[in-house]
């Protein structure tokens, strides 16, 4: 996790991104639907027994592979967001600057993510344990039942969009960058072009946060990565379309 600077203005067209977080149940009818490129596990995810929780452990290359076959089906071209839409879309309607795409309060995070602290049997202070053992972290989270949840139970963002912060990372377009120095300005995916997006060792951009994070990792801004092929319980993602 690195810089979210320089501060830079970028402008954006037209789009539409999804209220929920890919399903489980939506994953399943998309993964039995004809091949475009890859193979897709309809049951992939750890977190199963709700239809209504995010799919997870999803690499990028299968979530890319989830639009094409959703684009496909619908006519209509759906894919991943751009790091620049994603921030833009989860910081809603605010003009000024905030952590949070509800204000700077870390306290408020309960009422519209599941992170460390509530994603559990029982409620927990997450930073104080990662400070104190982190070496132990994940298994005293795991010890507490923690992990995702279904969508939409917690509170929107001021465009309606759920589950901004928290329950799972959500994959982006965009190769990593570890600073916004040469960023595009008109917010399309920042791609190398001489990366090679199907290497297992390219990196892609997450945002958001997750049920295991503390509060500080789910802010707006706060960047992540991980390798395109990196399958884990913690990951996930939304997608977009232009509007028609």
């Amino acid at each position: 996790m690195l810089t979210k600077k320089p501060r830079h203005q970028v402008t954006l067209s037209g789009f539409a991104m999804g209220k929920y977080l890919v399903t489980q149940a939506q994953w399943q009818i998309i993964a039995r639907s004809p091949q475009i490129h890859i193979p897709l596990n309809p049951t992939p995810s750890l977190y199963h027994g709700n239809d209504r929780c995010p799919v997870e452990q999803i690499s990028w290359h299968e979530a890319q592979e989830f639009c094409a076959r959703l684009s496909n089906l619908a006519d209509r071209t759906y894919r991943l967001p751009s790091e620049a839409e994603w921030e833009y879309a989860c910081r809603a309607v605010a003009e000024d600057y905030t952590e949070y795409s509800f204000g700077d309060e870390a306290s408020d995070l309960d009422a519209y993510g599941w992170y460390g602290n509530n994603s559990g049997h029982e409620s927990i202070d997450a930073e104080a344990l990662w400070q104190e053992d982190r070496n132990n972290y994940t298994a005293r989270l795991r010890a507490n039942g923690n992990r995702t949840h279904p969508v939409g139970e917690k509170m929107a963002n001021a465009w309606g969009l759920h589950d901004m912060h928290g329950n799972v990372w959500e994959w982006c377009a965009d190769d990593w960058h570890d600073d916004y120095v040469g960023a595009p300005e008109d917010g399309t995916p920042w791609l190398d072009t001489n990366n090679d997006n199907h290497s297992q060792y390219s990196l892609k951009v997450l945002r958001g946060g997750s049920w295991n994070d503390i509060a500080g990792n789910c802010r707006s801004a706060l960047r992540n990565w991980s390798d395109a092929d990196y399958r884990v319980n913690n990951l996930g993602f939304r997608v977009v379309v232009a509007p028609p």
